[in-house]
């Protein structure tokens, strides 16, 4: 008996959980458990004073170290180690950035393609950038770099392209879409945030088309995995981020809702901003646009419209979380009147097999308005 309290302890609270990946990987994906909640108020970590009113990408490293574009002042704010103020500001050269990256060794790199149509790096402790690449075609709205240290920019003319940081010829390659934008398979409208796995596939926030588009490693067609065209997802409207945890699940940002959206093994949900309201108060956003995990799970979100970084703390709530049958929940937009209907998610069939029913209120699983994205 004491053994199995022991056991539905660590399921049905959060297994903080370590970060299950490459060494070389530098962003933070923790480990959830299927009960996991995060609180509905936010706390506000940077306003306006440090963010600018236009705030763009937050990336937290696995030191807790957190990295804002600040579009407004054209830099880059850095908190080390989660202090509570600015501890180093990135500038010099740039115009209006919104991509961003760090690597474990503390390299920066930022797109600048604005006007300089390139991207930039930072070393650690380093005032000067050095011109990483050259890209035509404005801004990288995502960066991410692989475990092997591919770059990726997802751009504004409806691509995404790699380039190889080991190669000395910087020599890009198509990763995704072209120059058209479209619904295909192969192309997309928008893309913005992007993740890459360590099985080297490729996740796009397929903004213009609603949808979230998972490309295989060297695969030119995608595969809707959320969104517009599937079932047992939400409805999404222009999707601007998705990052990945340690189990492959997905957690979006989707920006005309004003909310966070994450899957698990019994389906999606609404995670955050789940009135979809648009607004100011704690527990409400207004057009975010890209978030980051730090190392013990917490949520941050660059809050665009309310010039502010929200964060929401990863809580526990084990009594929302009862072992009561083998039955495996769908939790879906596209029917709220049913708690339970045949799994369907982005996990693979290595999903881990939970005997648990999960209690969700009605705004999260409320359906999604129809706005057309903005594009900035």
């Amino acid at each position: 008996m004491m053994i199995l309290s022991i056991i539905y302890f660590y399921i049905c609270l959060y297994i903080p959980l370590v970060n299950s990946q490459n060494s070389s990987v530098s962003v933070n994906r923790p480990k959830f458990s299927p009960c996991a909640t995060w609180n509905a108020n936010a706390t506000t970590f940077a306003n306006s004073t440090t963010v600018g009113t236009n705030p763009g990408v937050v990336f937290v490293d696995r030191n807790n170290t957190i990295y804002v574009t600040d579009r407004t002042s054209y830099r880059v704010q850095v908190w080390q180690n989660g202090q509570n103020n600015v501890t180093r500001t990135v500038s010099g050269g740039l115009n209006d950035p919104i991509g961003l990256f760090v690597l474990n060794n503390g390299d920066i790199y930022v797109e600048n393609g604005n006007v300089y149509n390139q991207i930039n790096k930072w070393i650690i402790n380093s005032t000067k950038s050095t011109v990483v690449t050259y890209l035509s075609g404005g801004h990288c709205y995502g960066l991410f770099i692989d475990i092997n240290q591919t770059l990726y920019c997802s751009l504004k003319i409806n691509q995404v392209l790699k380039i190889s940081l080991n190669s000395t010829g910087n020599m890009t390659q198509l990763a995704a879409g072209n120059s058209t934008p479209g619904n295909t398979t192969y192309l997309l409208n928008w893309p913005r945030g992007i993740f890459v796995d360590i099985n080297l596939d490729l996740y796009v926030a397929d903004g213009g088309n609603n949808r979230i588009q998972k490309f295989s490693y060297g695969q030119l067609n995608g595969t809707t995995i959320a969104g517009s065209g599937t079932i047992g997802t939400f409805n999404l409207n222009g999707p601007s981020d998705v990052v990945l945890d340690a189990d492959g699940y997905l957690f979006i940002v989707d920006q005309n809702t004003n909310r966070v959206i994450g899957s698990g093994p019994y389906g999606y949900r609404c995670l955050v901003g789940c009135s979809q309201q648009t607004g100011s108060t704690s527990s409400e956003l207004n057009q975010p646009y890209s978030m980051s995990f730090d190392s013990q799970g917490n949520i941050y979100v660059t809050d665009k419209n309310n010039a502010r970084v929200q964060m929401f703390n990863l809580a526990t709530n084990p009594n929302s979380c009862n072992i009561l049958s083998t039955q495996t929940p769908l939790l879906t937009s596209n029917n709220p009147s049913s708690s339970f209907s045949t799994l369907t998610s982005s996990k693979s069939s290595s999903a881990p097999s939970i005997t648990s029913s999960l209690t969700i209120s009605s705004t999260q699983l409320s359906s999604t308005t129809t706005t057309s994205p903005s594009i900035s």
